[in-house]
């Protein structure tokens, strides 16, 4: 995982370090639901597109937020989740269904031939 590091049952224990913040994993689950995001164009990802996917975890980040993306529920209400999308990052809980927008797919794959964002 990209944080700084991750609480389980009181320890505390590193991580990679390249994103500010600490994961804590609770005995019970946090999320669960479809979820459907746009991205912003400060990174390499295509904006203009509503992708959709899914969310299950047990964890929360303590102090995180979003940063290049915004995520809703498919009813149009906002999500309290983590996620960045930033240059060539893109680190969150969700698991994008990309065949859910086969047009961002066909730009994703050109921006990772393209080396945008780099």
């Amino acid at each position: 995982f990209l944080l700084e590091g991750i609480e389980f049952k009181g320890q505390k224990f590193p991580m990679m370090g390249l994103l500010p913040g600490v994961a804590q994993v609770g005995p019970k689950l946090c999320a669960l639901g479809y979820r459907e995001v746009r991205f912003h164009s400060s990174h390499f990802l295509p904006q203009e597109y509503l992708v959709r996917g899914h969310e299950f975890r047990y964890s929360k980040v303590l102090d995180g937020s979003l940063e290049g993306m915004e995520v809703r529920s498919p009813s149009g209400e906002s999500v309290e989740t983590f996620g960045v999308a930033r240059g060539s990052l893109l680190a969150s809980y969700l698991h994008l269904h990309l065949a859910s927008q086969p047009a961002f797919l066909e730009g994703f794959l050109a921006a990772l031939k393209g080396g945008k964002g780099a």
